[in-house]
């Protein structure tokens, strides 16, 4: 039983409990929400196909069950001097899991009340209050081309160490949180993404012998992978927005805890080009608005494609990253996914090769 006091166990546990449940909690809720009428049309299959949605409450119940039964397991083998593993969260960690169930409420609401872009942007600024609490910033901060700069160092009256704290851990989980919400549609995309993303991270830490305060982060993935298995193509249940607010709240805080803000901006270079594709979408609806000129068929916003009758894609334009290929080529759904999962498998693996 040696092998049980390596700390790499501890989360091998941890995954495997959140895989578990999710795998058996989401046919339960399949039946329970398309009973209660909580479901959506998928607009990528021929016909009317209407799926389940806001699955990402299981990922979420399974993260926190999880946790709380891990905890107690590792009780009990310290109990029996099985291992030496901890039997608490770490302040930290204890504040991660309370960030990502923010967020997952949040997108609970979203997902009700549909929430404007605006909103999305200003309100989760207070969610990583947790976080902003108990985190240190570092004594000294990486920049390209300028080197190691002290985080005592004065920009507009105020030291770069609260300008971290306060300024940048908020606003990057906010935005990594919309990126993850914004790249998705297709099925599986979103899902099947952030596993990439997310087990990156996670590889990252190992390698770098950082292996603190993710317990939280090793549970959403175990989650998230077995909730995959009915969320990947053909969909038999969505996540939701509830699902890709936590999700991306994980991801986001991850990388603050971690300190992985470059690192973390390449790996998520795929989901900010998508950002800015849709900002230029919709700056240009605007312009040509102003200007009083149609808006023809290629910048009209719709948020939906559909499908030919042979399961092809159908795509207005380019102006979203999931679009680019399918605009090109005679593309089917799953085809049209594998290849996000690529590109964002090139950087992630780009990613785990810088330091900060």
């Amino acid at each position: 039983m040696r092998w049980l006091l390596t700390p790499l166990m501890e989360y091998v546990i941890t995954f495997t409990v959140a895989f578990i449940l999710s795998i058996l909690m989401t046919p339960k809720f399949i039946v329970r929400l398309r009973k209660h009428g909580f479901v959506v049309r998928d607009y990528y299959k021929v016909g009317e196909v209407w799926i389940p949605t806001m699955g990402g409450i299981i990922v979420i119940i399974s993260t926190i069950i999880s946790v709380i039964i891990c905890l107690l397991l590792f009780r009990i083998l310290n109990l029996f001097a099985i291992s030496s593993m901890p039997t608490t969260l770490t302040p930290i960690e204890f504040a991660y899991l309370q960030v990502i169930i923010i967020y997952g409420f949040y997108g609970l609401i979203d997902d009700e009340l549909s929430i404007g872009r605006a909103m999305k942007i200003i309100i989760p600024l207070i969610f990583a209050y947790p976080l902003v609490s108990i985190i240190s910033a570092p004594e000294s901060v990486h920049i390209p081309l300028l080197g190691d700069v002290s985080m005592r160092t004065v920009v507009f009256g105020m030291s770069l160490y609260r300008i971290y704290k306060y300024v940048i851990i908020p606003v990057y989980i906010m935005v990594v949180a919309n990126l993850v919400n914004m790249h998705s549609g297709f099925n599986g995309m979103q899902c099947g993404l952030s596993i990439i993303v997310l087990l990156t991270l996670i590889i990252k830490t190992i390698i770098d012998s950082s292996m603190s305060n993710i317990l939280p982060a090793v549970s959403v993935l175990g989650a998230l992978v077995g909730f995959f298995y009915y969320n990947k193509y053909p969909s038999r249940i969505f996540e939701g927005n509830i699902g890709s607010f936590a999700i991306g709240a994980t991801i986001g805080a991850l990388i603050i805890i971690k300190k992985y803000l470059i690192s973390g901006f390449i790996i998520l270079l795929p989901h900010t080009v998508n950002f800015l594709m849709y900002v230029y979408w919709r700056v240009k609806c605007w312009s040509l608005k102003r200007a009083g000129r149609e808006i023809g068929p290629y910048h009209s916003s719709i948020k939906f494609g559909s499908v030919k009758d042979d399961g092809t894609l159908l795509v207005r334009n380019r102006l979203t990253l999931k679009w680019v290929l399918p605009y090109h080529y005679p593309m089917k759904e799953w085809q049209a996914v594998i290849s996000m999962y690529a590109l964002t498998a090139v950087f992630c693996i780009i990613g785990l090769f810088i330091p900060y």
